[in-house]
């Protein structure tokens, strides 16, 4: 039927209905010109502190050593999914995730041969309720190890 009427044909539009239908007009009055429309956000340029990596907040780089600094406040997906005694403690995967960040920007071209052996983790990173830093250092050990 509808196939029918949008190729023009007559529809006896009763037929479908138990009762008779009324006709609902628009009113005459034009509709208020006031919007209720949320706001239009323009995007704006990134700072040089989202730059980078999501968990590569900040370059603090020195002469020394290739260097990121991150503040993490304990609302981060990953630390309210990870808690350990109630707490919440940074993964692994995270740690790994970041390292590797960090090796992708300083050798774009080592992108397919980062390899990460030898790692220990000494001490759990735990965030509470107030914001901590987590500073991640690179130091060059030969050629393009670290």
């Amino acid at each position: 039927m509808l196939t029918a009427w949008l190729k023009g044909a007559e529809v006896d539009w009763s037929r479908l209905y138990d009762s008779p239908r009324q006709r609902v007009h628009l009113p005459a009055y034009p509709f208020a010109g006031k919007r209720y429309w949320l706001p239009e956000i323009t995007a704006s340029k990134p700072t040089a502190k989202h730059d980078c990596h999501p968990l590569l907040q900040q370059n603090i780089s020195d002469l020394s050593a290739y260097a990121f600094q991150t503040c993490l406040t304990g609302a981060e997906f990953f630390l309210a999914q990870h808690q350990i005694n109630q707490q919440n403690v940074l993964p692994g995967a995270v740690y790994l995730e970041m390292v590797s960040a960090a090796i992708r920007q300083l050798l774009p071209a080592a992108e397919s041969l980062i390899v990460i052996k030898d790692l220990v983790w000494l001490k759990p990173f735990i965030v509470d309720d107030t914001e901590r830093l987590l500073q991640l250092r690179l130091q060059a050990n030969g050629e393009q190890r670290f």
